[in-house]
């Protein structure tokens, strides 16, 4: 896979209100720049030409004249052709319609499961980058805020099939992406409140590069190749492909249903638990979850940014920490859960197709995935380790390689005591519904992760004729021979 993006929506808003301290900017953005990488280019339309970064893909309205015309709607097909990847391959296929269309627009009927979607969002923010310590880092250079675009309401119209790269397409197969894990989660007696689609907005950062042999240089930079969910808004956002990813012919991630499933999990996960209670900084990089990563462009701005800046490693807050790794962990699992198994293949993204899937016991590094002393004492440890910038190592202190392993750890532990892959779900979602019940602020990360795993087999208990003791996790999944975590 390759997660890792940040909606910026309401963080931003705030921004044209006017911050004091911009350092919070400065962390979220750059976790945003490692994200949204991309190639560089040049503009000979400016006096000074621009270093592009993370160019998008081109996309395109499938039927134009569905935004000023009446046609006959989707909701009077059964169906439509999509493109969509099965068994690791990009092909057509046929979605229904009925749950996610509402006349023309892209929307649940009762708008129960998701209550809108849009499309061409823009917005520009104008901030300086700063050299220290040989890398340029998005700092206190803020100069203004530009709303392009709020959007417009993605429509449907009359069609048998849509070709990839068009925004009908894209929206209704993450929609039905949605419709498929809301479906399975519904059936256990759940119920979430709907969500709202973002469908590749053009989020656009330039300024100049101050310091440095590059003093001067102008830059523009563009959120591409990634996902996100933001809680405060209930948002989950496909931001474009990058015209490098584009160009070696990759999979665009709103077409990996196992994509839209992880997102949709962060919502299911904030719904479910106290998280937000946790949430004491007030910064809004907190409230969103970037989750892939891995793209071509991506290693371009390697060059340029310091990864130890990057939000989703361990900071202060080591509740937060930990709850985030849970998520992440989480998300995984309810994609796999959730959705039919030629949904589920990982293979299209180098750092997904070993890492993400939660039936590896290694990662790509052939680390283990297990909570071993080195794990436990990095994640619990008020040091802040350097980077191993590489999505193909293990790394103790970033939340979506402990929720990697968190994710390994309880499905391996169920599939221990023979639990289906619906009971595994049911088994899940109740452990996590049990943890708003509970107080983890004074608790290490170590202690929070090891109390969930072991919570999730006290249930998984109660569905198995097997016996799996508290003892035999720790020996196991911990390595713990003695009283560091406890069973009580």
């Amino acid at each position: 896979y390759r997660f890792n993006f940040n909606d910026t929506d309401t963080y931003f808003k705030n921004l044209k209100k006017g911050f004091s301290n911009m350092r919070l900017i400065s962390s979220f953005l750059l976790l945003i720049v490692l994200s949204s990488c991309g190639g560089k280019g040049s503009s000979s339309s400016d006096a000074l030409p621009y270093t592009t970064l993370s160019e998008p893909a081109p996309m395109t309205f499938q039927n134009e004249a569905c935004e000023s015309q009446s046609f006959q709607t989707m909701s009077d097909f059964d169906s439509v052709s999509v493109y969509s990847q099965i068994d690791a391959e990009s092909v057509p296929v046929q979605i229904p319609l009925k749950r996610i269309m509402n006349g023309k627009k892209i929307q649940s009927p009762d708008q129960s499961i998701i209550s809108n979607s849009i499309y061409k969002f823009q917005e520009t923010y104008t901030i300086d980058r700063t050299l220290n310590g040989g890398y340029y880092l998005l700092d206190d250079y803020y100069y203004g805020y530009n709303l392009i675009s709020n959007g417009l309401d993605l429509e449907a119209c009359s069609a048998t099939s849509y070709n990839r790269y068009t925004y009908e397409g894209v929206g209704l197969n993450v929609a039905n992406s949605i419709r498929l894990t809301y479906k399975k989660i519904s059936e256990l007696g759940y119920s979430l409140p709907a969500v709202t689609l973002n469908i590749v907005p053009y989020i656009q950062y330039e300024g100049v590069l101050r310091d440095g042999n590059r003093d001067g240089e102008k830059y523009r930079q563009y959120l591409t190749d990634n996902a996100s969910y933001l809680y405060t808004e209930k948002k989950i956002t496909f931001y474009p492909q990058s015209i490098e990813e584009y160009n070696e012919g990759n999979v665009p991630f709103w077409e990996m249903s196992f994509v839209t499933s992880h997102e949709y999990g962060h919502h299911i996960f904030t719904e479910l638990t106290n998280y937000r209670k946790y949430d004491k900084s007030g910064n809004k990089e907190s409230n969103i979850h970037t989750c892939f990563y891995d793209s071509k462009a991506s290693e371009k701005l390697k060059e340029q940014s310091k990864p130890s800046f990057f939000s989703t490693r361990s900071k202060d807050d080591k509740v937060l920490f930990a709850l985030k790794s849970i998520n992440e962990g989480f998300a995984d699992m309810i994609g796999f859960y959730t959705l039919d198994e030629k949904l589920t293949h990982l293979s299209a993204s180098e750092c997904f197709r070993i890492n993400r899937d939660i039936d590896y016991g290694n990662f790509q590094d052939r680390t283990r995935k297990i909570f071993n002393y080195e794990a436990l004492s990095a994640m619990d440890s008020s040091i802040v380790n350097e980077s191993l910038d590489t999505c193909k190592t293990a790394d103790y202190q970033e939340v979506h390689s402990v929720g990697a392993i968190f994710a390994y750890v309880s499905n391996s532990l169920m599939d221990s005591l023979g639990l289906t892959k619906d009971q595994k779900l049911k088994v899940l979602l109740d452990a996590t519904k049990k943890m708003s019940e509970e107080d983890f602020s004074s608790l290490k990360p170590s202690t929070i992760i090891f109390n969930t795993v072991n919570s999730i087999r006290d249930l998984a208990l109660k569905v198995s004729e097997k016996n799996y003791s508290c003892e035999q996790l720790k020996r196991t999944h911990f390595e713990l021979y003695y009283g560091y975590l406890s069973c009580n």
